[in-house]
Parts: structure tokens; sequence; C-alpha cells
């Protein structure tokens, strides 16, 4: 699979209370990012804008 590299600017706090979760799902930062593509890509499809961040 062909793989882009994403930038962002987030809050420092923030990213590392997210990396703590994430660790404790067994999750890393890129693959949520990833998860997140995923739904908002599938809702695109299905036209479920409203849920787009409920989980």
């Amino acid at each position: 699979m062909r793989t882009d590299t994403v930038r962002a600017k987030v809050n420092h706090q923030t990213k590392a209370s997210a990396e703590k979760i994430l660790k404790q799902l067994g999750l890393t930062m890129s693959q949520a990012i990833n998860l997140m593509n995923s739904k908002q890509t599938l809702l695109e499809r299905t036209g479920s804008h409203a849920d787009l961040f409920k989980m």
C-alpha cells in the first residue's frame, strides 16, 4: 500500500493525552489517523455526515 506523510501542528498536551489513550488501545497515532480517515471516507460515501465523530 502506498502511503503519504501528513504533518500537522497540535496542542502538546492534547497530543500527549491522545497518545496515552491510544497506547492503552494498542494503536499508534498513525493508525488512529488512518481509522479516522477511513471512517470519514465511508461516511462520505453513505451520506451519514451527522455521525462523523460518533465512535
